[in-house]
């Protein structure tokens, strides 16, 4: 199959259009495991889990990879599991137009982001630009470049390593709060992070969705009320 694809060929000249048997009269799932048309792993089985990461070349060699970093996105270490949607068009089987047949760049997995969280990224020479996910929660202004390692502050200012320029292109009074009270981003954040920065509730970050959970202050979404960090909140707006 791999060689086929590879060369043009197309599986559907003696298996027929659905795969189902055609001129040959042998259907492709007498041979292949139960399950295969909508099993991702079967051809893109990677070796770290079960989730297809990192993804094999469709010569099942997983050696030549473009973007190893395919793990971390789909694990859900630092955010919750992303699905294929957020870098590439969503397939759902083997016969999806565009997947294995009809595909007009064979041998490449195209990017395309509008379905997933940073609609307006790109890439371009191992950068991915314009993008939600490693940006400021702002703006569709993040970017990494593959290999980087990611920090807090690689993506957005935090309170420990940051200053007053980066903290006043933050959203609402987070310069007032980080730089005249010196509030930590758990304080608001609580459910995300801790006193140490560590993450501690990866399903509330990089979801497209402000969490936002004070220590001993009631948020409604626009005001806050009571007291923290040594002044006292009384429908104090955003």
């Amino acid at each position: 199959m791999a060689n086929n694809l590879q060369t043009g060929g197309d599986c559907r000249q003696c298996h027929g259009d659905q795969l189902d048997g055609g001129t040959s009269g042998v259907t492709c799932d007498d041979c292949h495991e139960p399950g295969w048309r909508t099993d991702c792993t079967f051809c893109h089985g990677g070796v770290d889990n079960l989730t297809g990461a990192p993804p094999e070349d469709i010569d099942n060699s997983p050696v030549s990879q473009a973007f190893p970093s395919h793990t971390a996105h789909v694990t859900g270490y630092t955010h919750l599991a992303y699905g294929c949607e957020q870098c590439h068009v969503q397939r759902y089987d083997v016969l999806t137009p565009g997947h294995i047949f009809d595909d007009l760049t064979a041998g490449y997995g195209e990017l395309n982001y509008t379905q997933g969280l940073s609609p307006y990224g790109t890439y371009l020479f191992g950068t991915c630009d314009n993008l939600y996910c490693h940006g400021g929660g702002l703006l569709d202004d993040g970017y990494a470049t593959i290999g980087d390692t990611m920090y807090c502050y690689s993506c957005h200012p935090d309170g420990l390593s940051s200053g007053a320029a980066e903290w006043a292109q933050m959203s609402g009074r987070h310069a007032l709060h980080m730089e005249e009270a010196a509030a930590q981003c758990y304080e608001c954040h609580s459910q995300v992070t801790d006193a140490a920065q560590n993450l501690i509730g990866p399903q509330y970050h990089v979801n497209g969705l402000r969490e936002v959970q004070p220590v001993g202050v009631v948020y409604d979404g626009n005001s806050c009320n009571g007291a923290c960090h040594g002044f006292n909140h009384n429908n104090s707006g955003w």
